[in-house]
């Protein structure tokens, strides 16, 4: 494959840099701990900053104005909520997010316990080619990007599923009461019928071969369901969302703990 040349990005100074790195890496662990809805953002930013892309300070100046003025949100859990643990998993097949060219689909994951949210994921997915190169093992190629929506979907799924067997252990460990099946919900029919085996999608074979977390995906520990794309509390991990459609993700996942 000819490797096109990348547009050459102004930079950051080393200070600005530095200053990035100290902002990025509080709002990191923030986004980490308490504050789910900075996943997505500082995911991004990530990226900024490793290319030292210039705007990247603005970037995080801007975040942080966010922050502060959500320093009173917390998670919290709603009394009477008995629902247990929960998986949703969605995907965004070869979205564009940075200025660097770079084109990857991007997966989401957000797990809860009685509604609340106690892990989540926003990442670039790691689609390897069938065939192992060495030389563009890291570079970013088309063969990092999944062949379809579908395809993308199921790495998205597959990470949610890893995600709920850890989670799932650590419930028996701590005697905390948990359905035989976690759920998991995925918005992908196409997917769906993979996970189920009742696709006759030819083109996604490949993934059976080289992928061992498929028999976990359709192992009875885990419980699949559809659910509409507008439902599905994963989405928002998986793009940028503004404007009201953010307002309703942030009552959703958190919750002012000081409000008038």
């Amino acid at each position: 494959m000819v490797q096109q040349p990348r547009t050459l990005l102004p930079t950051q100074t080393d200070e600005e840099q530095a200053l990035t790195q100290s902002m990025l890496g509080e709002a990191l662990w923030l986004a980490q701990t308490t504050h789910p809805v900075l996943a997505t953002a500082t995911s991004i930013y990530s990226s900024l900053f490793k290319h030292q892309t210039k705007g990247g300070l603005a970037a995080c100046k801007h975040m942080f104005r966010y922050i502060k003025k959500h320093m009173s949100s917390s998670l919290v859990k709603r009394a009477g909520v008995r629902s247990g643990l929960k998986v949703s998993s969605d995907a965004d097949w070869a979205g564009m997010y940075t200025l660097t060219g770079e084109k990857r689909s991007r997966s989401g994951t957000l797990a809860t316990y009685d509604e609340m949210p106690i892990d989540w994921k926003s990442g670039f997915q790691q689609c390897k080619g069938t065939e192992y190169n060495p030389e563009l093992a890291t570079q970013y190629t088309e063969d990092l990007i999944a062949t379809s929506s579908a395809e993308s979907e199921v790495y998205a799924a597959a990470d949610s599923s890893k995600l709920a067997l850890h989670l799932m252990y650590v419930c028996e460990e701590m005697q905390i009461p948990i359905e035989d099946a976690v759920p998991i919900q995925v918005d992908a029919g196409a997917a769906m019928g993979f996970i189920h085996n009742t696709a006759t999608v030819g083109r996604m074979k490949h993934i059976d071969l080289r992928e061992s977390w498929i028999d976990i995906m359709r192992s009875k520990q885990l419980k699949y369901s559809r659910v509409a794309g507008t439902d599905n509390p994963a989405d928002f991990f998986t793009k940028i969302i503004v404007g009201p459609s953010l307002r309703k993700v942030e009552s959703e996942l958190m919750m002012m703990a000081h409000s008038n």
